[in-house]
C-alpha cells in the first residue's frame, strides 16, 4: 500500500507539474503572440493617424491655395499693364513739380515678365532742387501709384542746390 501511495503521489505530482508546465508554455506563447500583435496594432494605428494628419494638411493646403490664388490675382492687378506705362514720365514729372524739382527721365532696357517674376523697364531720372525735396521725392516714389525699385541714388551738390540721378526698375504686368 505504501508503494501504491507513492506511485499515486508521484503520478499525481507528475500530472500536476506537467499540467502546470503546459499551462506555463501556453501562457508564455500567448503573451508573446499578444505582444507581437499589440506592436502590429500600434504601428498600424500610428500609420493611420499619420495618414489622417496628411489628409487634414492637404485639405488645409487646398483652402490656402484658393486664398493664394486670390492674393496672386490682386498682386498681378496691382502692377500696371505695360501698355499703360506711356504716362509714367508725365506722372513722375508732375510728382517732381509738386516738390519744386526740375525733372528729366529716360527709359532703358526692358525685361519681360516670367511665370514667377514681373517684367520691368529700367528708368533713369535726373532731378535738381533742394536736398529735402530730393529725399521727399524718393519717399513719394515709394508710396506712389507705380512700383519702382530704386537701384541707385546719386546726389551731388551744385552751388546752393543739389542734383540727383536715380536709377530704378519700373515693374509692370503683361
Amino acid at each position: 500500500m505504501e508503494r501504491s501511495f507513492k506511485l499515486r503521489l508521484i503520478s499525481t505530482l507528475s500530472f500536476t507539474l506537467g499540467t502546470i508546465l503546459i499551462i506555463g508554455i501556453v501562457v508564455f506563447y500567448l503573451g508573446f503572440d499578444i505582444s507581437k500583435k499589440g506592436t502590429l496594432i500600434l504601428n498600424t494605428n500610428t500609420k493611420l493617424l499619420q495618414a489622417r494628419n496628411n489628409i487634414s494638411d492637404l485639405a488645409k493646403l487646398k483652402e490656402q491655395e484658393k486664398e493664394a490664388d486670390i492674393a496672386l490675382f490682386k498682386l498681378n492687378n496691382a502692377l500696371p499693364k505695360r501698355d499703360s506705362l506711356f504716362s509714367v514720365s508725365r506722372d513722375l514729372e508732375d510728382l517732381a513739380k509738386r516738390r519744386s524739382l526740375s525733372f528729366g527721365s529716360k527709359f532703358k532696357e526692358e525685361v519681360s515678365a516670367t511665370n514667377t517674376q514681373p517684367g520691368y523697364i529700367g528708368i533713369d531720372m535726373n532731378l535738381s532742387g533742394s536736398y529735402n525735396d530730393l529725399v521727399a521725392f524718393i519717399r513719394d516714389l515709394d508710396v506712389g501709384s507705380y512700383s519702382i525699385n530704386v537701384v541707385s541714388f546719386d546726389i551731388v551738390r551744385q552751388g546752393s542746390g543739389f542734383s540727383g540721378l536715380i536709377t530704378g526698375e519700373l515693374f509692370f504686368s503683361d
